[in-house]
């Protein structure tokens, strides 16, 4: 009986220091939650709750403090996906990419959205974040109540269609994407996905369309000249990719990727001399060009790098 009841004791004693050190732990995130503070001050919350992009842009491009702040860096990506500085939306994007970034943004989203409840911004805010940290059908129903508190809102629109193409849902998708581009006949953003959904149906040709118009709004659009190359390499018409290629590389010298798929578009055309000399450009770039591609073209052209 009496190893029963000290038993008993050791365990309750075990549960009360486990719960303690439980308490002591969510008090510890509650605490650093609430001394965590958000680069963004209010007037630039009060532009974005006025989806006045342009004036975000601005007042984040004057603030060098700023730089480094996931949280600012992601809300200029979504200025300048909305202004189409695609480029400059690119590379926000690329900076801010990993999971601590992506809850640092999911932890600001939601306390916009608790301090701005219903709105439209804060609503579609917190659906991009959903979508960053994986919480796809959260997202779809924070976006889709953006949508119907705005219902003209075409980039959450575009969002709920990128919420569907992550979750594989490619018709869904494209449905969402053809509503966005109604809403907004410039919004090259919208374009750009309907592109990638219509390659994922293998349907090269409207693909090949959307990034047309892509580049028709945007000519200075690295990545939609890399998308359009893709889709003319991927369909054998290798000296309409290299001139994709070429475009890109001008407009981005120190992009590697570029520099990489000509020298893979070169080895198809049997210049291997050029193709050589672009795989090289890409390893200067600190572009680690694959492994594969190197072995090709030196079985083809039966030498060295």
């Amino acid at each position: 009986m009496r190893t029963t009841i000290d038993q008993a004791r050791t365990d309750t004693v075990k549960n009360i220091s486990d719960l303690y050190k439980c308490t002591i732990f969510l008090l510890l995130i509650v605490l650093m939650s609430a001394s965590a503070g958000f680069a963004i001050d209010e007037s630039t919350e009060g532009l974005l709750l006025a989806r006045d992009w342009e004036g975000v842009v601005e007042t984040l491009e004057g603030d060098s403090a700023l730089l480094d702040d996931p949280v600012a860096g992601l809300i200029m990506f979504h200025a300048c996906m909305a202004t189409n500085r695609n480029n400059e939306a690119v590379e926000s994007a690329a900076r801010f990419v990993g999971e601590k970034n992506a809850f640092a943004w999911y932890e600001w989203a939601g306390s916009f959205l608790e301090r701005h409840p219903g709105n439209p911004v804060a609503l579609y805010l917190m659906g991009d974040a959903q979508i960053r940290v994986r919480d796809l059908h959260s997202a779809f129903e924070t976006l889709t109540q953006a949508i119907e508190a705005t219902p003209e809102f075409a980039l959450a629109v575009n969002a709920r269609g990128t919420a569907w193409l992550t979750l594989g849902e490619n018709d869904s998708a494209l449905a969402d994407y053809d509503l966005a581009i109604q809403l907004d006949r410039n919004l090259v953003a919208a374009y750009s996905n309907r592109g990638l959904a219509y390659l994922r149906l293998n349907n090269y040709m409207d693909g090949i369309e959307d990034y047309k118009k892509v580049l028709e709004i945007n000519p200075e659009f690295v990545k939609g000249h890399m998308r359009l190359g893709g889709i003319w390499a991927y369909l054998r018409l290798y000296k309409k990719a290299v001139l994709c290629f070429d475009e890109a590389i001008r407009l981005d010298p120190d992009n590697g990727k570029a520099y990489e798929s000509r020298a893979d578009t070169y080895y198809y055309l049997g210049d291997y001399d050029r193709a050589w000399k672009d795989v090289r450009s890409a390893l200067s770039k600190q572009w680690p060009v694959t492994f594969e591609l190197r072995e090709r073209l030196k079985e083809a052209s039966g030498r060295e790098e």
